[in-house]
């Protein structure tokens, strides 16, 4: 099924938790991992990646550049998933 241009905000979300699921996966990092990065609990990550909808536990704009940069995200990944 098409993607509604209405939901775009939820969309975003979902694929930056999807495409961050995977590096975690590549990178065999786990959620912990990726919360000293941040400077999170893993229990705050894990509810923003599965989650992420709600305003407060979505990754902010600043992370989602920590993670890429950490994480090795391609020049596309980044325009792909930052793209509003």
């Amino acid at each position: 099924m098409p993607r509604v241009l209405i939901k775009k905000r939820d969309y975003l979300i979902t694929d930056f938790a999807r495409w961050l699921v995977g590096k975690m996966r590549e990178k065999r990092l786990y959620q912990a991992d990726i919360g000293e990065i941040l400077g999170v609990s893993q229990q705050s990550v894990s509810r923003r990646i599965s989650e992420g909808i709600e305003e407060k536990d979505v990754f902010r704009q600043g992370e989602m550049i920590t993670l890429f940069k950490e994480l090795e995200a391609t020049d596309e990944e980044i325009l792909r998933l930052m793209k509003l």
